[in-house]
């Protein structure tokens, strides 16, 4: 039976085939190899014991690559991949995207903020996304959407919300619609609670 769920985000310089190297040093059985023409190809392995699944995930729309892993074994399959290879903790995002000096940093790391944060997270980081949303870059706050969407915690669905109705440029708005509309169809929770 999965219990635990956790994600671990990849800095940018582990390479698909680190992640293959891991996979064999750690005896995971493979069990579905992802669709590398799709935009978010998933690999999926299991530890010898089948009772935890990894799931390495290459979100190219934000790039971005992650593990998720479910399972009995969580938390050693974290320590394991955090000993392993280079990987983003919440407050190393956060440190990060506050100190970006250029957009491309400041969407790396605001992606790494919303993929790292854990329940225990979520005042700061609902405070950072909340702070970027003045940004007077339209791609940056339109990322605030598209993290609102990993993270789902209500007080972002109003922010999102918020967007909506003021943002000043089409597009976010639009996709700020779309993103609200595909959480409320799929049961996320939403501005007034879970």
């Amino acid at each position: 039976m999965l219990r635990e769920s956790q994600r671990v985000v990849l800095r940018p310089q582990v390479t698909r085939e680190d992640v293959q190297d891991i996979a064999w040093d750690f005896n995971w059985n493979a069990i579905e190899a992802g669709d590398r023409s799709s935009d978010t190809p998933v690999d999926v392995w299991q530890t010898l014991d089948g009772g935890t699944e990894i799931r390495f995930v290459q979100d190219r729309p934000i790039g971005m690559r992650y593990f998720l892993i479910h399972g009995t074994d969580c938390e050693s399959v974290v320590t394991d991949l955090r000993n392993a290879v280079p990987t983003w903790t919440f407050p190393d995002a956060l440190s990060f995207v506050r100190h970006a000096d250029d957009r491309d940093d400041t969407l790396i790391g605001l992606y790494a903020v919303a993929l790292s944060a854990a329940s225990t997270d979520r005042e700061a980081a609902v405070e950072q996304l909340r702070a970027m949303v003045g940004s007077p870059d339209a791609g940056i706050r339109q990322a605030v959407v598209i993290a609102t969407g990993y993270l789902g915690w209500p007080e972002l669905i109003a922010l999102v919300e918020e967007i909506q109705r003021t943002d000043p440029v089409d597009h976010v708005r639009t996709n700020a619609g779309v993103l609200l509309d595909g959480l409320r169809r799929h049961g996320t929770a939403t501005s007034e609670g879970p």
